[in-house]
């Protein structure tokens, strides 16, 4: 996955962690705000997996559309080399 820019709640996360570190603040407010950024990125990878099961359902219909079209489209194409394919010693 890319790198993106932390989420507000990871970063307030972050900061309270160095805070915890320097004995300004304390384990119960590092671990809510730790729970919020998991809250925060769980929530953003929920949101990516609809829009990809969103897009990917959006290909198979497109394709289910065009399908027929093109299966035709081809037949109609082989049918009409046909004759070249069948041509024998015809030099000229």
């Amino acid at each position: 996955m890319k790198q993106q820019q932390l989420p507000a709640a990871e970063e307030a996360a972050t900061l309270e962690a160095k805070r915890y570190a320097q004995g300004e603040a304390t384990l119960l407010e590092l671990t809510l705000l730790r729970r919020q950024a998991l809250s925060a990125r769980i929530a953003a990878v929920v949101a990516e997996a609809r829009f990809l099961a969103a897009r990917a359902h959006a290909i198979v219909a497109a394709c289910k559309e065009v399908g027929p079209a093109l299966f035709f489209s081809l037949q109609i194409i082989t049918v009409s080399f046909l004759p070249v394919f069948t041509l024998e010693g015809q030099e000229g």
